[in-house]
């Protein structure tokens, strides 16, 4: 399958994660909140790898590196980011947090140019420019 038929369904599956996000968390301390969600989706991540993978070829490809970024990466991603997630969806709703989590982009070419020197053709960065005004109409009108 092809990379972007697997970020058509990964975007799909966030989508349908948003909603169910926003309904489950609707009277639950946003903490509370991201410790359940994380405690979960921990249980059902170790119980597909085990079932799925080779942990010990997992455990031969890890290094103490790898390890640090992954877990910088996880307190940054799930820690911060989904409980933000939370608070954004409470306030707003899922659908306006979900367009404005779509200026990921920017943030992710602005780090990738500044930690890795990554430089982004023409028409990626006005792919990019589009999908901010797009953000920009859609918080402009609050109705």
């Amino acid at each position: 399958m092809s990379g972007i038929i697997w970020a058509i369904l990964s975007a799909i599956s966030f989508g349908i994660f948003q909603t169910i996000n926003r309904k489950a968390g609707i009277h639950v301390n946003v903490y509370y909140h991201t410790f359940f969600l994380m405690t979960i989706s921990t249980f059902f991540m170790v119980l597909s790898t085990i079932i799925i993978e080779d942990i010990k070829h997992l455990v031969l490809l890890l290094t103490w590196q790898g390890i640090f970024y992954f877990a910088i990466a996880g307190m940054i991603h799930f820690v911060v980011g989904w409980t933000l997630l939370t608070v954004s969806q409470k306030q707003i709703g899922a659908s306006r947090t979900s367009a404005l989590v779509g200026t990921a982009p920017l943030f992710a070419t602005l780090i990738g140019y500044l930690m890795f020197n990554e430089i982004l053709s023409f028409i990626t960065l006005v792919g990019i420019i589009s999908i901010v005004v797009g953000v920009y109409l859609i918080t402009k009108n609050k109705d």
